[in-house]
């Protein structure tokens, strides 16, 4: 599976379970302020990756639905399509290209990943992450976790509204979605975070 084409599955999968430090000055409260009365958002994204040169490596752009807690519907365009979905037990990802779905729990490695900041509980932020206000819509955020999937995350608003993320891994290489088109706290049905296998996929479970 090609590492570029599928980041943001690698960064919900890759987590790893290791010991956590604390230390540092604690903003989480403030960016709770800003996320929490957001219960659901849909809209669409445009997606870049950047080398440590900042070099583009690849842009994509798709549409997204989230409601919390932990429901998760993200979609790439062609030509790297992917679909990513979960209802809080149970995450997909289908792979056209390959006619592949890969299946498996949805457990609490997810709470370090971005898809937290979007879909899941803001309560348990300061559990996750170090979070920093560099300014009064602008803030950081570093896992607490030692070799977490990611270095750094930050998260810029714009009148109390998120507007992109900016997230550097390991290897220095900076991912930037960026939202428009934004509807917060949309009705969102069920059927949308349910995943239905298309007929003559290859399914995967990764238990």
């Amino acid at each position: 599976m090609n590492s570029v084409k599928k980041i943001w599955f690698s960064l919900t999968l890759l987590c790893l379970s290791v010991p956590v430090f604390s230390g540092g000055h604690d903003d989480s409260e403030q960016l709770q302020a800003l996320l929490s009365p957001v219960q659901s958002l849909q809209g669409k994204f445009t997606q870049t990756l950047n080398d440590v040169d900042n070099n583009l490596i690849q842009e994509t752009q798709g549409e997204f639905a989230v409601q919390r807690p932990g429901k998760f519907y993200w979609h790439t365009a062609a030509p790297f399509e992917q679909v990513l979905v979960t209802d809080e037990k149970t995450l997909w990802l289908f792979d056209p290209d390959l006619e592949q779905v890969t299946i498996r729990a949805n457990d609490q490695r997810l709470q370090q990943t971005p898809l937290l900041i979007l879909s899941g509980d803001t309560d348990v932020l300061s559990e996750n992450f170090l979070v920093e206000q560099l300014s009064d819509q602008l803030f950081q955020l570093t896992p607490r976790e030692r070799d977490g999937p990611f270095q750094t995350l930050t998260l810029q608003f714009e009148d109390k509204q998120l507007k992109s993320v900016a997230l550097v891994d390991g290897l220095g290489q900076t991912t930037l979605l960026s939202f428009a088109e934004l509807v917060p706290n949309p009705e969102l049905p069920a059927s949308q975070f349910i995943f239905v296998i298309p007929a003559g996929a290859d399914v995967i479970r990764d238990e």
